[in-house]
């Protein structure tokens, strides 16, 4: 490729271009810390407390080495050479100079609120010379409430007070005042606090006046952007290297500590590995398609650990992504996976109601939290008894948990009836189940707003959520319930060659064969395949259909898109043209295709799907789409013209979950 190749077997993705399309960045973590690393070593950091992130540095990063008189600025494409590679574990850039080589590795260790930084220089050449060394670190500089810093102790740090408002909000948040620090192994020769004295002027691209001047001014910083910016002097034989530590705590104390027991670089970086290796072990598949299998066998494995364990990055979530992000999960750690989902389930009424989205720190709703999307009991069916599966334990379904508003404890089995019997009783006058404020597609939050409106895939997603539970023991009122609900669909959905979306509050059909927009939507399509609500002609029918919205880098989430405001449809129709649900090709809907391929057995083609939506696709690679072939994104943007294939280049997709799972009930080795 362009800029890059898998190497190390798959399990690292190196790249030789440092002028990447975009910042092609890892993500390296732990559960109290979660960094970014681009291909120039930048990117943000933050220490993570019960999914809840506090900034601890800022993305920019900047290292330079300065060897009699001569400035040379490390990750800024002036070496000889230069290669960086993104491990599961680690990133590390090195490069060839005239007389020296650098590598500098950074990773997170595998437990703490902490980063580790190793620059090494290794000498060319026969004669022994002297190296100054400088390393700059920007702090969060997030509010005016820390912008203090000074070197003492042998590190730097500065102290952040959370953002507040009321005076009585200064007694609540004083145990959370927060330390940030970063120190080095080495002596040093000079060092500088403030960003402003760091670059000598507004001026970013020149060389910094720190490394001009040759040395920092050793004085503290106030009221200004703070740094921490490093001169070490080395005297270089053969090779010789500097340990940079970074992170967070409460005291003063806990710093000195840290200080006077610096972790060794190596020792940790160790652990960092094997604690991957442990992780990403579970589940391999080997198919021939070498892509698919790196993919799936490291680095979506890499995805789902962090989308699981931080909880997409916030406390602001839906529990349709944590449900499925850890039925995703359940592929590599079932019996952790479960207790993820017994959190969800916890929060379910007595009555089956279970609320889809919710601040998990306790924090008053704001947002999305205060409307009323409709398929949240639909996901804790079908992920519950996936992820039950997965621990092969069907005991876990007499595991016994109270609901968020009854004390009383009853079976995980009978939470997920009720999950289902509450949704069939909340349906229109077509006996399909209401949409409300918008069902998986939630900006469709304009035919339902008036509690009329219904929902297509809501009702074949719980006709497929009764078919697991009776396939784990039978009721005959739910399978009653099943076969009304498929004559419904079949009856009121049915378009001469597809299935609409719903109706509307006014009991009119929309997403239809003849609108002008939105005519045809992939979920509604795919999940009657996945529900088994189709006969073998409709099948047939159906599976044409959706190969209209078939491009070379997956499918549609609809088309023919929104171009103005529709009031049916509400939020979803100005989004702009091809982004996000607007007629993107959705990744998360694409592992749905995928799904209703191998449910028809039709194996090569589910392949064919994922295959599609992979950020190597040779019809869209990394050159067009922009990212770095590691993970798979939210969407691609579906309109055509310049942008046409871009990856939107966010990290946070119920995608990857489906691939895994897929991977793991139809491709993985026996």
């Amino acid at each position: 490729m362009k800029y890059g190749k898998f190497t190390h077997n798959g399990e690292a993705y190196t790249i030789d271009n440092v002028k990447t399309p975009t910042p092609w960045k890892n993500i390296l973590f732990n559960d109290e810390y979660f960094m970014e690393v681009s291909q120039r070593l930048c990117g943000e950091s933050y220490a993570v407390t019960e999914y809840k992130r506090s900034p601890v540095l800022d993305a920019e990063k900047r290292f330079y080495v300065k060897i009699n008189g001569k400035i040379y600025h490390l990750g800024s494409g002036e070496s000889e050479s230069y290669k960086c590679e993104h491990h599961i574990h680690k990133t590390v850039m090195a490069e060839e100079f005239d007389i020296f080589r650098s590598e500098i590795t950074v990773f997170v260790p595998a437990k703490g609120k902490r980063e580790m930084w190793q620059i090494k220089i290794e000498n060319k050449t026969k004669e022994v010379f002297t190296a100054d060394v400088f390393a700059c670190f920007d702090f969060a500089n997030i509010t005016y409430l820390s912008l203090e810093c000074e070197y003492k102790n042998g590190y730097f740090c500065k102290t952040s007070f959370p953002y507040h408002i009321a005076y009585d909000e200064y007694e609540k948040l004083k145990p959370t005042e927060r330390k940030i620090y970063v120190m080095s192994d080495e002596k040093l020769k000079s060092y500088e606090c403030n960003k402003g004295r760091y670059f000598g002027g507004d001026n970013p691209f020149s060389i910094p006046a720190m490394i001009e001047n040759g040395k920092g001014t050793d004085t503290k910083c106030e009221y200004e952007a703070c740094v921490a910016a490093f001169h070490h002097q080395l005297t270089v034989k053969n090779s010789d290297n500097i340990t940079y530590l970074a992170g967070q705590t409460a005291t003063f104390e806990e710093i000195d500590s840290i200080r006077n027991n610096m972790p060794d670089f190596d020792m940790e970086l160790k652990k960092a590995e094997e604690k991957w290796n442990r992780d990403i072990v579970p589940m391999q598949i080997n198919t021939e398609y070498e892509d698919l299998n790196i993919l799936v066998n490291y680095w979506l494995k890499k995805q789902i650990i962090y989308l699981t364990r931080h909880n997409r990055g916030g406390v602001y979530c839906p529990v349709r992504n944590q449900l499925q992000d850890a039925m995703g999960y359940a592929v590599i750690n079932p019996d952790e996976a479960f207790e993820y989902g017994l959190k969800v389930l916890r929060r379910q009424k007595k009555n089956g109601y279970l609320k889809q989205w919710y601040m998990t720190d306790g924090s008053p709703d704001t947002g999305l939290c205060l409307i009323n999307h409709s398929d949240a009991c639909v996901w804790l069916v079908i992920c519950m008894c996936e992820i039950i599966r997965l621990t092969g334990n069907n005991d876990n379904y007499e595991k016994m948990e109270e609901y968020s508003d009854s004390k009383a404890k009853e079976s995980v089995f009978t939470h997920l009836k009720k999950a289902v019997l509450y949704m069939s009783t909340q349906t229109g006058e077509h006996g399909l189940c209401l949409m409300k404020d918008g069902d998986w597609t939630d900006p469709i939050n304009g035919a339902g707003r008036l509690g009329k409106g219904e929902s297509t895939w809501n009702t074949l997603a719980l006709i497929y959520a009764i078919r697991l539970l009776n396939d784990i023991e039978f009721d005959e009122d739910l399978e009653k319930i099943k076969n009304k609900m498929s004559k419904a669909v079949n009856r009121y959905c049915w378009d001469e060659d597809r299935y609409v979306v719903g109706y509307d509050d006014n009991g009119r059909p929309f997403g239809c064969r003849n609108d002008k927009e939105a005519s045809l939507f992939l979920n509604a399509q795919t999940w009657a395949l996945i529900a088994g609500v189709c006969d073998t002609e409709r099948k047939k029918i159906v599976c044409e259909t959706i190969e209209k919205l078939k491009t070379d880098f997956g499918y549609l989430l609809l088309a023919p898109m929104f171009k103005s405001w529709n009031p049916i449809w509400g939020k979803i129709s100005i989004k702009q043209k091809g982004n996000t649900e607007n007629g993107s090709v959705y990744s998360h809907g694409n592992m749905f295709k995928a799904y209703a391929d191998f449910v028809c057995n039709e194996k090569e083609k589910a392949i064919s799907t994922m295959l599609a939506i992979l950020p190597t696709n040779r019809k869209n690679p990394p050159e067009k789409n922009l990212q770095m072939p590691t993970f798979i994104p939210n969407y691609y943007f579906g309109c055509e013209g310049d942008n046409y294939g871009h990856s939107s280049n966010v990290y946070s997709t119920g995608a990857v979950a489906w691939m895994l799972w897929l991977a793991d009930k139809y491709l993985k080795e026996c």
